[in-house]
Parts: structure tokens; C-alpha cells; sequence
């Protein structure tokens, strides 16, 4: 168990250098752009459409690695107040619940994608001709990511519950 929770850690961490190279690629495209409109008085063609997908990438590769880290906003203020052991079965719910939801969601973000890679659907009112499936693409791969991380921190719970619970159990 300590193996595959070792594998999806790296995973969440490979994805989250992707959401750092995303951002260096963005900070990159948008000076070139404004660089090339101040000094020569034209942009890159595509640079705004371009722009948005990899926004997509920033919002969505670091959603595991945030979670695992402890990363996203919590509001724990009653929770706080409980027992370790019912603050741990609370939070196994909300990690199931929240599993439940992102596993249907990533699947319909797969299903998009899927479709647009098919029917090679392109992005309409640009001069270029860019496939709308690469970000779907790629907020599918995070989504899941980030449910291999609910599952990670859910095995992490269990695992304690049962260790708090074997002691007294055979005693």
C-alpha cells in the first residue's frame, strides 16, 4: 500500500512541475507578445487562445499535489472541535463524497474530450486552426490526479483507524 501511495505522490508531483512549466510557458508567451506589440507593433498570432489552454493546465495539474500537501482552503472549524478518531471519519466522508464527485466530473471532462479529439473540433473565431481537445485533455488527466489524491489521503485515514482500533480490539 506504502508503494502505491509513493506512486501517486510522484504522479502528483510530476503534474504539479507541469503546472510550473505551464506558468513559466505562459509568463514567456505573454512577454514575447507584449515585447513584440511595444517594440514592432504586432503580436503573436494565436498568443490570447494559446494563453487560455495553458491557464487551463495551471488550474488543473496542481490539484492533486495541492491536496496531498494540504494546499486548498479548509474550513474546519467544528471539526476541530471533535474527537482524532471522529474528525478522522468525517473527513473519510467528505473525501468519499468528494470522490464520488470528481470521478463523475473527470469522466464527462474525459467524454468532452474524447468527442473533440474524434470529430476534430477546432476552436471557432480564430485565425488558427486550434483543436479545443488538448485542454479538456488535460483537465481530465488533472482531475483524476487529484482523485488518486483523495484516495491516497482516504488510505492514509483508514489506515490509522485501523491501527488506533487494533490494540483495543485484542486487548
Amino acid at each position: 500500500m506504502e508503494q502505491i501511495r509513493r506512486w501517486a505522490e510522484k504522479l502528483a508531483w510530476i503534474f504539479f512541475i507541469g503546472t510550473v512549466v505551464a506558468i513559466f510557458g505562459l509568463f514567456i508567451l505573454i512577454f514575447m507578445d507584449m515585447a513584440l506589440r511595444t517594440a514592432l507593433g504586432f503580436s503573436i498570432e494565436g498568443a490570447i487562445e494559446v494563453s487560455e489552454y495553458i491557464l487551463i493546465a495551471i488550474g488543473f495539474l496542481g490539484l492533486g499535489y495541492a491536496q496531498l500537501k494540504g494546499g486548498h482552503v479548509s474550513v474546519d472549524v467544528i471539526v476541530f472541535k471533535l474527537s482524532p478518531k471522529t474528525q478522522k471519519i468525517i473527513n473519510s466522508l467528505i473525501l468519499l463524497v468528494l470522490i464520488l464527485f470528481f470521478v463523475i466530473m473527470g469522466y464527462q471532462i474525459g467524454q468532452e474530450a474524447y468527442t473533440s479529439w474524434i470529430t476534430k473540433e477546432y476552436r471557432s473565431g480564430t485565425t488558427l486552426l486550434i483543436p479545443t481537445w488538448p485542454p479538456k485533455f488535460i483537465a481530465f488527466l488533472g482531475t483524476y490526479v487529484l482523485v488518486v489524491s483523495f484516495l491516497v489521503q482516504l488510505s492514509r485515514i483508514i489506515t490509522d483507524l485501523i491501527k488506533e482500533a487494533g490494540p483495543r480490539a485484542g486487548g
